[in-house]
């Protein structure tokens, strides 16, 4: 009976510490010239984003590997686009403002960080309408507090505001932000 009761107690404390363990998104961006940029991906930008103005380019390595991106204004909105290490297009993200987004797929955001996540407060900091092969998201910046920590997190939701996955921020002081 001794051996089960500890047994048990180790299983439930590895499901404890499992579930309050989440993912880190650490990445580290480094400006860098045109000349560095792959001339494929340039040319992509050139066709799709004509008259595009405050361009930034970058060179961004992280957990998932190396990958370019191109930060830039047009039509009043900002963007920001990136490439894998070969040149070929990933996805491109438009910023969006809360209320620009439909209100069905406001309100499934809100009731999933409010019933799924403990967070005694929150507050969205950036939306991003992410375009990709896999269709349509949204990328959202959270600021969240719960039982008295305040971190950042970056939320998944698809096309219909359903919860995809998260991960919590952490900031390198030598990354460039959007």
């Amino acid at each position: 009976m001794n051996r089960n009761f500890y047994f048990s107690v180790c299983i439930l404390l590895v499901g404890v510490f499992s579930l309050q363990s989440q993912a880190q998104k650490v990445e580290k961006e480094r400006r860098i010239s045109h000349e560095k940029f792959p001339a494929t991906s340039l040319k992509m930008l050139d066709l799709e984003f004509s008259g595009r103005t405050h361009q930034k380019l970058y060179l961004e390595t992280g957990s998932s590997g190396t990958t370019y991106e191109s930060k830039f204004t047009f039509g009043q909105q900002k963007y920001s686009v990136k490439f894998f290490e070969s040149g070929q297009w990933m996805d491109t993200e438009k910023e969006v403002p809360e209320d620009g987004l439909l209100p069905s797929v406001k309100n499934n955001i809100h009731a999933s960080l409010r019933s799924d996540f403990n967070f005694d407060k929150f507050r969205l900091i950036r939306i991003q309408e992410q375009t990709s092969k896999e269709g349509l998201r949204y990328e959202i910046e959270i600021k969240g507090k719960s039982r008295g920590i305040t971190e950042l997190f970056e939320f998944l939701f698809d096309g219909d505001g359903t919860y995809i996955r998260h991960q919590v921020i952490v900031i390198d002081s030598y990354s460039n932000e959007f």
